[in-house]
């Protein structure tokens, strides 16, 4: 079964003549004759039949309005009916057109006036007679027709449009005079005509000079005006004021003046003489006013502020930023199809002055703050580009200072040029309009320069400032580095001397480059007193030691020097970790049940590859809990690695020192008449000393030559001489 296809265009149908009847064929201008036979109310088609016994679909949307039955409603059966169109579709014919009786007749037009009267003329208008609702599209009378009929509309039209504007030679040309004038008593003058009334201000009756005016003698001075009273010969009672003079900026005259008697014209002029001023005065009134105004001092600043920044002092370096965006591509008419936009990426090129060298550089930059100014953006394509900027930074900066210099003159300029010229009126000016442009730009130059030369001052003084800070800044990192060496040169010290500072606080070393000078004087004060804090603690520790035999007296020293030697030749370490190696050995052997087992759990922490806190994690695991004494939990807290490597050295090497003690005294027991051992402390050349490592990348000594394995490895180097 073929699948309908609801979207596609209809074909229309050529009927051969052969099998379809004379009543049916369709001729120019003629309509077949069909009968309906059935109607679908519900869903809105039904079908008609033909002469020649055909039938043909038919929907309800191609039906006349007349026959439309609306929603819900049927056709009448065996309704005579007209089609227009017939159109073959996949499942048959389709009519098209269908009209009754009556819309199938051809359609009547003519013209009738429609719409308001314009001065007794109204607009005519195509009407279907026969047709009540046929469009306008349909008529049938000529565009030229209906163009030529409405003339004296038009005409009409323009007349109103004449009468509701305002007065002059052309509206009396039109209208004539009129009837009657009269006056309201305030500002309104009213004209009657015989199709109406028309009111129009005393003023507007003037400025037609269609009435004849004279002056009455009598002026008044206003704020910037002075204003003369006129009066109209033949309409009684209408006084009005007409600005006869300007006196705001330059003083002028205006033509209405010369029409005053001469006694007012010298009032006036010897009034507007007194109020003039010097071009100096001027020039000042209006230097100040552009400087000090807000609209222009805000731009002024700007200018200003951006030539110092632009000579701040500091790193200057370009800077590049590339993002997505959309582009548009104007074409022609004919090339312009679908969408014009594209999308692209831009590179935007910046100037960054006056930056900061950062001191441990991040992603982004090597350095920090400074002003950036925009340089040049540029459509770089869809991929982006490693196009750099080819220009020096130092020359791209000399540039715009150049240029931002200039536009502050530029805008200086503008402003000096700005209306300037006075009216050529001798009666007013005693001087030419050239000489007092002369006296006026003199003065405004004058101003300018002074006004540049403060500009200039305030500036200098603002970079001073700026390099003075920055001075001020170097200065502070100069003498922070220098205390950073003395804190660094004293916790050397002090891991020397086996002292813990880690109980000391400071604010830390500081961030040179983003941290301000005032911070980093607070850094400053703070490793003062963490110094001062240290020296005091190194003291005390060194007191304590005294108490307890770690550190010598004076008449001892050379035999405290011997022990320390022998004790860091043996185990590595002497002092204060000596001391809690001990402990730590001790405690070992206590909690692991003998010497052996807490010598092989120490020994594999010693050898692990993993770092100093899991080390210690696991150390505390095997060895931690209740009952442990200060000296044996500070091997938790190590924050160094080599401090942790050293003192497990040392721990093995006690510990070994006690299995030894414990095979010898196990030996004298089964044999109590030989003759006694000497026993000596463990040899060096089994466990090789831990050697000086960094703090992140340890390098533990091998403790797999114990109990003989140097011996044998020994050996082999013997027998491989041989």
């Amino acid at each position: 079964m073929t699948k309908l296809n609801h979207n596609a265009e209809p074909a229309v149908l050529t009927i051969p003549k052969a099998p379809i009847s004379p009543e049916m064929e369709q001729k120019d201008g003629q309509a077949t004759p069909a009968i309906v036979t059935n109607w679908n109310a519900e869903k809105g088609f039904g079908f008609i039949k033909f002469a020649d016994g055909r039938k043909a679909f038919v929907h309800v949307s191609e039906l006349c309005h007349h026959l439309n039955p609306g929603r819900g409603n049927s056709l009448a059966s065996n309704s005579l009916v007209n089609v227009g169109k017939i159109v073959s579709g996949e499942k048959g014919f389709k009519a098209l057109k269908v009209e009754c009786g009556n819309c199938i007749k051809p359609s009547v037009w003519e013209l009738k006036p429609t719409g308001p009267a314009i001065f007794g003329i109204q607009e005519l208008k195509p009407v279907c007679l026969n047709k009540p609702d046929e469009p306008d599209y349909k008529c049938t009378i000529k565009f030229n027709e209906i163009w030529e009929a409405n003339e004296p509309f038009r005409q009409a039209k323009e007349k109103q449009t004449l009468w509701e504007g305002g007065i002059h030679a052309k509206f009396f040309e039109e209208f004539g005079e009129p009837q009657n004038i009269a006056f309201d008593g305030e500002d309104q003058i009213v004209l009657t005509y015989p199709h109406g009334t028309k009111s129009v201000r005393a003023y507007q009756a003037y400025q037609s000079a269609h009435w004849k005016s004279s002056p009455t003698g009598k002026w008044k001075e206003g704020k910037t005006t002075t204003e003369a009273e006129f009066i109209f010969d033949d309409i009684p009672g209408v006084k009005l004021l007409v600005v006869v003079a300007d006196s705001y900026g330059h003083p002028k005259l205006h033509k209405d003046f010369e029409l005053l008697p001469s006694s007012a014209q010298n009032e006036i002029l010897a009034v507007i003489k007194s109020s003039i001023r010097s071009p100096e005065n001027i020039a000042q009134e209006r230097f100040q006013r552009f400087v000090l105004s807000e609209y222009t001092k805000n731009d002024i600043d700007k200018l200003r502020q951006k030539i110092i920044d632009l000579q701040t002092p500091g790193e200057v370096y370009i800077t590049s930023q590339t993002f997505k965006t959309q582009g548009y591509e104007p074409l022609s008419l004919d090339e312009r199809r679908g969408n014009f936009h594209y999308d692209t990426q831009v590179t935007e090129w910046s100037l960054v002055v006056g930056a900061k060298k950062l001191e441990r550089p991040n992603w982004r930059s090597d350095y920090t703050g400074g002003k950036t100014f925009p340089i040049l953006s540029k459509e770089t394509g869809r991929f982006g580009s490693n196009e750099k900027f080819a220009e020096n930074a130092e020359l791209v900066r000399q540039t715009l200072l150049s240029q931002t210099r200039r536009q502050l003159l530029e805008m200086c300029d503008r402003e000096k040029t700005n209306d300037t010229t006075i009216p050529s009126e001798p009666r007013l000016y005693d001087i030419t309009p050239e000489e007092w442009d002369k006296r006026y730009i003199q003065t405004w130059e004058a101003l300018q320069k002074e006004i540049e030369q403060q500009w200039q001052h305030e500036d200098n003084l603002a970079l001073e400032q700026i390099k003075a800070d920055e001075e001020t800044y170097k200065k502070v990192v100069i003498e922070l580095r220098q205390t950073r060496e003395q804190v660094e040169s004293l916790d050397k010290h002090a891991r020397d001397l086996r002292i813990d500072l880690s109980s000391l606080n400071s604010l830390g070393f500081g961030e040179i480059g983003t941290d301000s000078s005032d911070r980093l004087s607070e850094v400053i004060q703070s490793l003062r007193q963490y110094i001062t804090e240290a020296n005091i603690l190194i003291a005390n520790q060194l007191q304590q030691r005294d108490k307890v035999d770690i550190a010598v007296t004076k008449p001892n020293a050379e035999a405290a020097a011997a022990l320390d030697t022998d004790s860091l030749e043996i185990y590595g370490v002497c002092g204060l970790l000596l001391i809690i190696a001990k402990d730590f050995a001790e405690h070992a052997a206590t909690v692991a049940t003998s010497p052996k087992t807490a010598l092989s759990l120490v020994q594999k922490e010693y050898e692990a590859s993993y770092g100093r806190a899991r080390r210690q994690s696991a150390l505390q695991n095997l060895f931690g809990g209740e009952g442990l004494s200060e000296n044996t939990a500070r091997i938790f807290t190590f924050s160094r690695a080599e401090d942790l490597n050293q003192v497990l050295y040392a721990v093995t090497k006690i510990l070994q020192e006690k299995i030894l003690a414990e095979v010898v005294k196990a030996t004298q027991d089964r044999k109590p008449t030989t003759t006694q051992t000497k026993i000596l402390p463990a040899s060096t050349a089994h466990i090789s000393k831990p050697p000086a490592t960094e703090p992140n990348n340890p390098v533990k000594p091998d403790l797999s030559q114990l109990f003989g394995g140097g011996r044998v490895k020994m050996t082999n180097n013997v027998k491989n001489k041989k």
